[in-house]
């Protein structure tokens, strides 16, 4: 059976589709047919990082984003079919993740205002293409108790557990999350920032959307009491299961640890990307867990500084999904059409030790068209 996993993440940099065709009889088997991204314009994006930096809309404008979405969701998969000559007739479903512009975990002072938002019509998405749509993964996870995030180390234990060894499994999209899998035992959470706040610097400093592999803070030097005051934030002290997002990690983060600081702006840039690095290390120091091996995914994979400064940190061997034949840039996407397999199927999923959900239960919403 043929799934589409569709993954717009928290860089907010557009959307990745695959048409993934999963092995019955082996479950860690994965062919991935056809994958695409398709980068948002500038009458989505723009909003969108509006909406997430806590900036006022009018819920006419959101409601139009959310069908925008929905449209543009359903064209990109709409569009990878058919230059893949793929008919719509043969894809049970769609899995679709959707935008986040607000991540609330579960917090004790206010257990009853958690929550999690996702813009993106599925509705539209499953009416456009004329398939099933499975959607709403994360506010099903955050209604039983649960942080929402990351959905992603369930599928990681399916693809790249072993027996003999403890394997790491990071993602490095604009936050970092970590998978780390002791036989059958099984631990994810959030670590904090991989690229959204050097993404959302180096765009206010040089009006570029990403620093190419990691170019520009390699010209720069760490400012040690910068990061030193960076990683005494409370986020990075929690225990897990936790998630974060760009609610928190954002611009208005960054400046209130710049005050006092007369940092140079490629010294930022250097000294963000050590925040990244010693954060994760921080979360895998939590665990209490000796890492045999690290498989890194996400579009960090392509920050070849960030990656040299990983492997020299981390104290096991570290390597791109890409050498397991999986796209380092599509894993997420992956995972996405793999939910919506295990929603098809009615297969209730256990994640109490990855997002700290109350009990096992179907993830997900379907949209019939």
């Amino acid at each position: 059976m043929l799934f589409v996993g569709v993954m717009s993440g928290t860089s907010c940099d557009g959307v990745d589709v695959v048409v993934v065709d999963f092995n019955d009889a082996d479950s860690s088997v994965v062919k991935v047919l056809a994958a695409k991204t398709t980068p948002y314009p500038d009458t989505i994006k723009q909003p969108l990082l509006e909406l997430i930096a806590d900036q006022p809309l009018p819920i006419s404008l959101v409601s139009q984003l959310d069908a925008k979405l929905g449209h543009f969701y359903a064209a990109a998969i709409n569009d990878l079919l058919r230059s893949h000559a793929i008919s719509g007739d043969r894809v049970t479903a769609i899995g679709l993740h959707g935008q986040t512009v607000c991540h609330q975990p579960p917090n004790p002072a206010n257990p009853w205002l958690a929550n999690t938002i996702q813009l993106g019509s599925a509705a539209i998405t499953a009416q456009t293409t004329a398939i099933t749509t499975v959607a709403n993964f994360r506010q099903m996870d955050v209604a039983f108790g649960g942080q929402g995030a990351p959905l992603a180390p369930v599928l990681h234990q399916q693809l790249f557990s072993q027996t003999d060894q403890i394997v790491a499994v990071l993602n490095l999209g604009g936050i970092a999350n970590i998978t780390l899998l002791d036989g059958d035992e099984v631990i994810g959470f959030d670590t904090g920032p991989a690229s959204c706040l050097m993404d959302a610097h180096i765009q206010a400093q040089r009006n570029l959307p990403y620093d190419d592999k990691g170019q520009w803070a390699q010209q720069g030097v760490i400012d040690v009491g910068l990061l030193r005051e960076m990683l005494s934030d409370q986020y990075f002290k929690l225990a897990f299961p936790k998630s974060t997002g760009r609610e928190l990690f954002n611009l208005n983060w960054l400046k209130q640890y710049l005050i006092g600081h007369q940092t140079h702006a490629a010294d930022v840039q250097r000294t963000l990307l050590q925040l990244t690095v010693e954060s994760i290390a921080l979360g895998i120091e939590q665990t209490q867990l000796d890492v045999n091996q690290m498989v890194v995914c996400g579009g960090g994979v392509h920050n070849d500084f960030l990656m040299q400064q990983l492997k020299q940190r981390i104290d096991s061997k570290l390597f791109s999904s890409a050498e397991l034949n999986l796209d380092p840039d599509f894993v997420e996407a992956v995972l996405m059409a793999w939910l919506a397999r295990q929603n098809i199927k009615q297969h209730s999923l256990d994640l109490a030790c990855i997002t700290g959900s109350e009990k096992p239960h179907v993830y997900g919403v379907r949209y019939q068209p």
